[in-house]
This record gives C-alpha cells, sequence and structure tokens, in this order.
C-alpha cells in the first residue's frame, strides 16, 4: 500500500510546466519502472480524475489533480494574508496577534506576530506555545464557538481542566457558558485564564474549508492586564474588522 501511494506521488510529481504530457514509455523510462506496473496505476489515477489521456494517448493532469493545485495556491496566498494582518494587527495594537486552528481536538498557532518592545515578556509566555489550551484563551473558545454542540460535548468529555490561575475556568458547564456568549456577541475575551498579567480578544475567521483556509479558524490580540484594560474597546473593534477583512479576502480569492 505505502510503495503505490509513493508511486503514485512520483507519477503526479513528474508533470511539470516544463513536461506537462508524457506518453507511457517515456514516463515509465523517467520513472524507472516497468510499463506492465505503471499502465495499471495511470489507469486508475485516470479513473480517478487525476490524470487524462488525450488523443494521442499522452497523459496529463486532470481535472481532480489541477483542483488540488488550485486549492493549495489559494492556501498560500490565504496564509500570506492572514500573516500580514497578524502583522498590522500586532503594530496598531502593541500586542501578540495571533492564527489559530481547531486540530485534532488542540488549539494549534499556526502564525503569529510579536512586536519588539513586548518581545521579551510575550516570548515567555505565547511566543514559544505551538498550542493553547481549550478552556483558557479568547482563541480557544472562539473556535470552539463554530463547533456543533454535539462535537462540542464529545471534546470536552475527555478534557482535563487543569486550573492556570484563579481565573481559569476548571469546567464544562463555566466554558458552555462562556461559548454560548461567544456565539451570541461574535467574539471571545480571555483575562489572566492562562498567564497573570496577560489578556486577549479573538474573533473568527469566516469562510468553507475550500477556500484554502481552514473553516475553523481565528485571529486574536494577546497583550498586558494594564494596557487591554485600558484599551479593550478599541482591540476588540480591531480584532473584529481584521477578521471580516481576511474572510472577505478569502472569499474574493475562492470566487477569481
Amino acid at each position: 500500500m505505502l510503495k503505490t501511494v509513493q508511486k503514485t506521488f512520483q507519477v503526479l510529481d513528474a508533470f511539470t510546466p516544463e513536461q506537462p504530457e508524457w506518453r507511457l514509455t517515456d514516463l515509465a523510462v523517467q520513472l524507472k519502472t516497468p510499463k506492465t506496473t505503471l499502465h495499471p496505476l495511470l489507469t486508475s489515477l485516470v479513473d480517478e480524475g487525476c490524470l487524462e489521456q488525450t488523443a494521442e494517448r499522452r497523459y496529463r493532469l486532470g481535472i481532480r489533480a489541477l483542483a488540488l493545485g488550485r486549492a493549495k495556491r489559494r492556501q498560500d496566498t490565504l496564509m500570506t494574508q492572514v500573516h500580514f494582518a497578524l502583522r498590522d494587527l500586532s503594530n496598531a495594537c502593541l500586542g501578540c496577534a495571533l492564527y489559530g486552528v481547531l486540530q485534532d481536538d488542540r488549539i494549534v498557532i499556526a502564525d503569529y506576530e510579536v512586536v519588539r518592545h513586548i518581545y521579551a515578556f510575550m516570548s515567555q509566555r505565547v511566543s514559544n506555545d505551538t498550542s493553547l489550551p481549550l478552556h483558557a484563551s479568547a482563541l480557544s473558545k472562539v473556535l470552539l464557538a463554530q463547533l456543533s454542540d454535539r462535537a462540542l460535548d464529545r471534546i470536552l468529555a475527555t478534557h482535563s481542566f487543569e486550573r492556570f490561575t484563579a481565573a481559569t475556568l476548571t469546567s464544562a458547564d463555566a466554558l458552555k457558558a462562556e461559548i454560548e456568549v461567544v456565539r451570541r456577541q461574535g467574539y471571545a475575551v480571555s483575562c489572566e485564564e492562562q498567564y497573570p498579567g496577560l489578556c486577549s480578544v479573538a474573533a473568527p475567521l469566516s469562510g468553507s474549508s475550500n477556500q484554502g483556509i481552514s473553516s475553523i479558524g481565528g485571529m486574536g490580540l494577546v497583550c498586558p492586564t494594564s494596557q487591554f484594560n485600558r484599551c479593550k474597546d478599541d482591540y476588540r473593534y480591531t480584532v473584529l474588522a481584521a477578521c471580516r477583512e481576511v474572510s472577505r479576502e478569502a472569499v474574493t480569492s475562492t470566487v477569481s
């Protein structure tokens, strides 16, 4: 099975802008594979739409493979847009801007930007983390709020509600009550739930999974509590605006 998968990727990798079509004989030579072994694999790929055969009996990439390529290009473009948005958000609000996704029942930090003057302070707390606890951050609440009640109950049933600070939510009922608030207002706030001295605000990115960006994704801002308390309304507005803009670009990228 593994060898078949490896050979499949070798076949697909052989189709490049410089060599968009192959005859069976030439491809067999290129891949150092007997024609009797290669031909059934090519036939299967044609049947699945990953390859197609021309009237001259040459093979080229099919609609399905080309669709995957377009999705990857959109993903790269949108991740670049997300990164620029994080940079702008971090600079505008003088904090740490995060982009996260829900993956395998974990909140994974996929990208972040931190302004230089608080980098040392933030890096000890946020920048070295690759994931966030499900129950102790604004970004976590935003991502969980996008789930159905059934999916949320499944995840929380096995989650360990570790107490990090006096403000940490330590039960599924308390977290679900917060998530209901997030669903109504469209954003989440977390104050010193994971780290003393840090607060955060986050909002979701809207869009479907075929838009190259995860449909379970969001951006958030983390900053010192004293700074957050002075500017929390402005920060909420800025985060919401940034998420709306990235979501709009996601839809535009898909349509184009």
